[in-house]
C-alpha cells in the first residue's frame, strides 16, 4: 500500500507522470487530484493496483478545455472552408499557369518553414495563447488581401504576397494551438485529444464550401475574402477572451538569448540536430516531408486546376461539394482512427494513412465524370486523417516535455519542406509533361516512402 499524504505530491510534480496536466501549484489543487485517484476519500490508503487503475483512469480522461479549442477550430475551419471554392475560379480569372500557381502555393510553405523557429520560440517564451491569437490576426492580413489581387495592376505579386503573410500566421497558430493540446493532454489520451480538434476544424471545412459557394456567386471573390477576413478578427478577439494559457514556464527551458528570436535560431537547430539523433524521429519527419510533396503537388496545386479543366469544368457549388465531402469522411473517421491508434498503435496508423493516400493519389487520373471523382478521393481524405494527427501524437510520445515544441516545430518543418518541393516542381513538371502524370509520380512518392518507412519501423521495433 502506499500513503497518498506523503508522497503524492512529488510524483504529481514529475512532468513524465502520467497525469502530469493535473494543476498543483496549491495545495487545494493538490487535494482535488488525490481526490479523483481516491475516489473523493482523501485519507484512504490505496493498495498500488488500485492506484495504477484510478491513475490509469485519470490519464485517460479527456480535459474539458479541449472543447474551447475545438470550437475555435470548427470557427476556422469554417472560415477556411468559405473560400475552398474560391482560389480554382481565382485561378481561372487570372489565368494563371500551373507552373506560377505553384510558386504561389509555395509562397505559404515558404513562409510556414520560415516561420516554424520564431513560433517555436513564441510558444516557449510568451506562451501559448499569444502565439494562436496572433497567428489568426496574421490570417485576417493575409486571406482578406486576397480578393484585391483582382483589382488592375495587382495580380499575381500581390497573390504571392498575401499566401506569404497568411503562412506566416498559419505557422503561429498551429504552434499556439497544439503545444495547447499537448500542455492538457497525456500520453494515454493524447491522439484522442487532437481528434476532437481536428474532426472540429473539419466539421467546418465541410460546411464551409457550401457557404463559400453562395457568397461567391451573391457577391463575388473579392467581398467572399474579405468576409473571411474579418470572421478571422474575431476568432482572434474570441480566443484572446475565452481561452487560458497553459504554459508551465517551471517545466521548461530557456530558449532566451541575447539576442531574442535570432538566437532562437541557433539554440532550435542545435535542438533539432540532437533529436534528428533519435532514428524514430527521424524517420517520422521524412515521412511527413513525403506527404507533404505527394500533397501540396497533387491536392494543393493540381486538384484545382484539374477541377475547372475542360474535363471537369466544375463550378463553385461542385468545387464546395467536393471538399466539403472529404471533410466529412474526417470527421466521420477521425474518433474511430485517434481510438485505434492510441489502443493498437501510431505507428501502424501512420503506415496505413500513408497507403491510402498513396494509392489514391495514384487514381485521381482515372476519373472520368464528378462522381469518379468523388469516390477516388474518399480514401484520400481517409489516410490525410490518419497520417496527419498519428504523427504528431507519435512524435509527443517520443519527447519530454521541455523538448515537445522544438519537436513539433521540426515534425512541421519537414512537411514545409515537403510543401514547398511540391508545390514548386509539380507546377512545373506538369508544363512540360501533364496533369495526369505528375499526380501519378505524387502517389508513386508517397507509397514508396511508406513502404520505406514500414521496412525502418519493423526493424527498429524488432530490435
Amino acid at each position: 500500500s502506499i500513503d497518498l499524504k506523503n508522497g503524492f505530491k512529488k510524483l504529481l510534480m514529475n512532468s513524465t507522470s502520467t497525469i502530469k496536466n493535473v494543476d498543483v501549484s496549491t495545495n487545494d489543487k493538490i487535494n482535488n487530484a488525490i481526490k479523483q485517484i481516491t475516489n473523493n476519500n482523501i485519507d484512504k490508503i490505496l493498495t498500488y493496483e488500485d492506484y495504477k487503475i484510478n491513475t490509469r483512469q485519470l490519464g485517460e480522461r479527456l480535459d474539458s478545455r479541449l472543447w474551447t479549442i475545438a470550437g475555435s477550430f470548427l470557427l476556422t475551419g469554417t472560415s477556411i472552408g468559405i473560400i475552398i471554392p474560391c482560389m480554382p475560379i481565382l485561378i481561372k480569372t487570372l489565368e494563371i499557369p500551373s507552373s506560377q500557381f505553384g510558386l504561389i502555393v509555395a509562397a505559404f510553405g515558404l513562409s510556414k518553414l520560415l516561420g516554424n523557429i520564431p513560433s517555436g520560440y513564441m510558444v516557449d517564451t510568451y506562451g501559448r495563447k499569444p502565439a494562436l491569437v496572433g497567428g489568426l490576426g496574421l490570417c485576417a492580413i493575409g486571406i482578406g488581401g486576397i480578393g484585391l489581387a483582382l483589382l488592375p495592376g495587382l495580380g499575381t505579386p500581390w497573390l504571392f504576397g498575401c499566401r506569404f503573410i497568411t503562412g506566416l500566421g498559419v505557422s503561429s497558430f498551429i504552434a499556439g494551438a497544439f503545444m495547447y493540446v499537448n500542455d492538457i493532454s497525456t500520453t494515454l489520451n493524447r491522439t484522442r485529444s487532437l481528434a476532437p480538434v481536428m474532426a472540429s476544424f473539419q466539421a467546418g471545412t465541410a460546411f464551409g464550401p457550401a457557404l463559400g459557394g453562395i457568397l461567391i456567386e451573391n457577391f463575388g471573390l473579392t467581398i467572399t475574402y474579405s468576409v473571411v477576413g474579418g470572421l478571422f478578427c474575431i476568432l482572434a478577439i474570441g480566443n484572446h477572451v475565452f481561452l487560458t494559457e497553459t504554459l508551465q514556464k517551471r517545466l521548461m527551458p530557456s530558449l532566451k538569448t541575447s539576442n531574442g528570436v535570432f538566437g532562437s535560431f541557433k539554440a532550435s537547430l542545435l535542438c533539432w540536430k540532437d533529436l534528428l539523433q533519435n532514428k524514430s524521429i527521424r524517420d517520422i519527419v521524412l515521412l511527413n516531408g513525403a506527404y507533404w510533396i505527394a500533397l501540396a503537388g497533387t491536392q494543393m496545386t493540381l486538384l484545382p486546376i484539374h477541377m475547372v479543366s475542360t474535363q471537369f469544368s466544375m463550378g463553385a457549388t461542385e468545387i464546395g461539394a467536393t471538399f466539403a465531402m472529404m471533410s466529412i469522411v474526417s470527421v466521420v473517421t477521425s474518433q474511430p482512427i485517434a481510438y485505434l491508434s492510441d489502443r493498437y498503435g501510431k505507428i501502424e496508423t501512420t503506415i496505413l494513412g500513408g497507403g491510402l493516400v498513396g494509392l489514391s493519389l495514384i487514381s485521381i487520373p482515372l476519373a472520368s465524370n464528378f462522381t469518379e471523382l468523388l469516390i477516388i478521393l474518399a480514401p484520400l481524405a481517409l489516410g490525410s486523417t490518419a497520417i496527419t494527427t498519428a504523427p504528431q501524437a507519435y512524435i509527443s510520445d517520443l519527447t519530454s516535455a521541455k523538448d515537445r515544441s522544438q519537436a513539433l516545430a521540426l515534425l512541421r518543418t519537414g512537411g514545409d519542406i515537403g510543401l514547398l518541393i511540391g508545390a514548386s516542381f509539380a507546377g512545373i513538371f506538369a508544363d512540360f509533361t501533364s496533369i495526369p502524370l505528375t499526380m501519378e509520380c505524387n502517389g508513386s512518392i508517397m507509397l514508396i516512402s511508406i513502404a520505406l518507412f514500414t521496412y525502418r519501423a519493423r526493424n527498429y521495433l524488432i530490435s
